[in-house]
């Protein structure tokens, strides 16, 4: 890996933050608002999750390489 790459899975992690992030804002409208969670909330934090479980995986997998290569 050189200098100049980012790390494998960051760009994904960082897509299921914004997904999770997204997510608690509309939750926390629906809360205030009296609403009833919808769907389309529950999707997006699952959709957060699944993301940022993925990119701790390629991370994960990129630093079992790297340690093996030493």
């Amino acid at each position: 890996m050189t200098e100049d790459t980012a790390p494998r899975g960051v760009k994904t992690k960082l897509v299921g933050v914004v997904l999770l992030f997204a997510a608690m804002m509309d939750a926390m409208l629906h809360w205030r608002g009296g609403f009833a969670l919808a769907l389309s909330t529950i999707l997006l934090c699952a959709a957060g999750i699944f993301f940022y479980a993925v990119g701790s995986l390629r991370s994960g997998r990129q630093r079992e390489q790297l340690r093996e290569k030493e």
